[in-house]
């Protein structure tokens, strides 16, 4: 663990630089939206997470993510299966087996629930996210492949749009 202290800062620099180098790669793709960086700042890129718009790229996240595993990229549909509120536990309001609590508390002042529709941002992302694995140990060419496979998949949804 400590040892990896020394090397944080190459790790990251290298995460980083594939990121950018595949934002800067799937840049201006109809549809594909790539994960912003706000100016100023940087990202580590613990995984890269882009977005799908269906309407402008002419096909679904889950058809992209097949057609980018088809490609030989690894990649998975959403980045959780569904926002946390919409999980057994707060549906249910059952943090512990036979009761509500802490759900029922009277400090709430008010019954507490989670319906769907909560943080539609947070549903929107989730439902249109890809997420691509991140490593400091890909190479160039790796970078210069998933972009490729990225850009071969957009290409064919956009020519043959129904």
């Amino acid at each position: 663990g400590i040892a990896q202290l020394d090397r944080l800062r190459d790790i990251c620099d290298r995460r980083g630089r594939y990121g950018d180098g595949l934002t800067s790669g799937i840049a201006g793709l109809p549809g594909i939206h790539p994960p912003r960086v706000r100016p100023g700042c940087r990202s580590s890129y613990w995984f890269y997470m882009l977005r799908i718009d269906e309407q402008a790229s002419g096909v679904g996240r889950d058809d992209f993510c097949a057609a980018l595993r088809a490609e030989g990229v690894p990649c998975d549909p959403g980045y959780i299966p569904s926002c946390v509120y919409a999980y057994p536990l707060f549906q249910n309001l059952s943090a512990y087996p036979g009761t509500h609590s802490p759900f029922d508390s009277p400090y709430y002042g008010r019954p507490i629930h989670y319906p769907a529709g909560l943080c539609p941002t947070a549903e929107a992302i989730l439902a249109t996210a890809v997420r691509l694995p991140v490593s400091e140990f890909y190479t160039d060419q790796d970078l210069e492949e998933v972009i490729a496979a990225i850009r071969k998949v957009a290409a064919y949804y956009q020519e043959n749009r129904p």
